[in-house]
């Protein structure tokens, strides 16, 4: 399907896992711009609690949690967050 950042993704569930903070930052921007469609978007992203966004967190968890070897963020928390835009909640509260 290709990049998170070039793909047409409006109108789709995504899944995003930055794997650096400038990435991290880029992919919530990228969001932002998904979330403003009209068309029913949603994007669930693990993002490192450092990094400010105003999307939703449903849960929050420790580096060693998921990450088997080495986490991509060192010594860091993680939050599994979950944006959308209205017309996704019409479409599916």
């Amino acid at each position: 399907m290709g990049s998170f950042f070039t793909s047409d993704l409006f109108g789709h569930n995504t899944f995003a896992l930055p794997q650096t903070i400038p990435q991290a930052t880029s992919a919530i921007e990228r969001t932002r711009v998904l979330t403003e469609s009209k068309i029913p978007t949603r994007v669930l992203l693990i993002l490192p609690e450092q990094v400010e966004h105003k999307f939703m967190v449903i849960a929050r968890f420790g580096a060693n949690s998921i990450f088997v070897k080495k986490s991509p963020v060192e010594h860091s928390a993680f939050s599994i967050t979950l944006a959308l835009n209205k017309e996704s909640m019409h479409l599916d509260p």
